[in-house]
């Protein structure tokens, strides 16, 4: 009988409140579209990353030189990095005869790029 009442009592709140209870419900909708949308966000940015991953193969490994600070800390501005060179990748497949293909590359960082008056 408990249970019948409180039904009946909420039934009668809701045609006696009916803007609270549409904001209610609409709040209700929007946070489960909200979480909804932010889950599969989360799912579709790890397949985009495991996709990746696969692409990158099992067999592949990247080598970066990096200024010989702690925990792989970048080189400040301005400091050139000279731990890993070009021919250093050559003379790693002469060495490695399991190693197929070799693609070195430098990268620079912290540089400034200037347009007419402005520059970053």
């Amino acid at each position: 009988m408990k249970t019948r009442r409180i039904i009946i009592n909420a039934l009668k709140n809701l045609a006696k409140y009916k803007l609270r209870s549409f904001l209610m419900m609409l709040g209700i909708i929007i946070g489960i579209i909200a979480l909804t949308m932010v889950i599969s966000l989360g799912l579709g940015a790890k397949n985009l990353v495991m996709e990746r991953v696969k692409k990158f193969g099992l067999e592949s490994i990247m080598v970066n030189a990096n200024s010989g600070g702690m925990m792989g800390q970048q080189a400040s501005p301005g400091q050139e990095i000279t731990t890993l060179k070009p021919e250093d990748a050559e003379y790693l497949k002469r060495e490695i005869r399991s190693i197929q293909e070799i693609a070195p590359f430098n990268r620079k960082g912290n540089s400034t790029i200037n347009y007419f008056e402005r520059s970053t």
